[in-house]
């Protein structure tokens, strides 16, 4: 088995010694969301998360949380690098990550979630 990189695309190959064969075993976008670069609390309940794109992704999905070792809920998908949240209680502190995915045959193939990041700042009034 091997893995190569060509044009944004991270492929995993498997080579079948017995038949000589070489398979395609998969196919993912070969970078990742690193993290959101900014995660900025606006308002009381408005937080701007903003990232760096990844070659060849379809979409990006966000997830938050109020505890970063917790539940994380999907609350979004993007087809940007940027989302706001608007749906933010004031004082809670929250927590985001982010993965991209594409489509390969139609069906989606998701990279690796992002490191979880928080708000840089808690604003709990107007």
């Amino acid at each position: 088995m091997w893995t190569s990189s060509r044009h944004g695309w991270r492929v995993t190959w498997v080579r079948c010694c017995a038949l000589g064969l070489v398979l395609f075993l998969s196919l993912w976008p070969a970078g990742s969301v690193s993290g959101a670069e900014s995660v900025r609390q606006i308002t009381p309940t408005r937080i701007r998360l903003n990232w760096s794109a990844v070659d060849g992704a379809a979409r990006y999905e966000i997830y938050r949380s109020t505890d970063s070792d917790g539940k994380f809920q999907k609350i979004y998908t993007a087809f940007s690098t940027r989302f706001l949240n608007i749906t933010c209680k004031p004082g809670v502190a929250y927590y985001h990550k982010i993965r991209a995915y594409a489509y390969t045959n139609g069906a989606k193939v998701y990279g690796p979630f992002s490191d979880v990041r928080r708000q840089d700042h808690l604003v709990t009034q107007h």
